[in-house]
């Protein structure tokens, strides 16, 4: 079975699962969608792949950028920044314009 670790790959490379990926709402919705694309783990096991410490007030660099109104696309919204930051060290730049989103704000 695959697990975080080519979930992870996959989603860098997969634009229709970063969008997902995206869209997911919570790492439990994130634990989910990986179910349904043939992946298991846990939310502690994408907690540690990510990096991510829930519970975590601080932005990265790129989501205090979007909060000044540096960013382009989505911004994070009504989401804590831990969980912003599962979603950018799954889907990272990818080079589609993508970079912090969540089920967020246009700006």
């Amino acid at each position: 079975m695959k697990g975080i670790k080519e979930f992870m790959a996959t989603v860098k490379n997969d634009v229709r699962l970063r969008d997902e990926v995206r869209k997911a709402g919570s790492p439990d919705g994130l634990v989910q969608l990986g179910r349904k694309a043939g992946y298991r783990f846990t939310v502690q096991e994408l907690m540690a792949a990510t990096g991510a410490k829930a519970g975590s007030g601080e932005l990265s660099e790129k989501q205090l950028q979007g909060v000044a109104g540096g960013a382009e696309g989505d911004i994070t919204a009504k989401q804590p920044a831990w969980y912003a930051g599962i979603v950018d060290a799954l889907c990272g730049s990818g080079g589609d314009g993508g970079g912090t989103a969540t089920a967020g704000v246009r700006a």
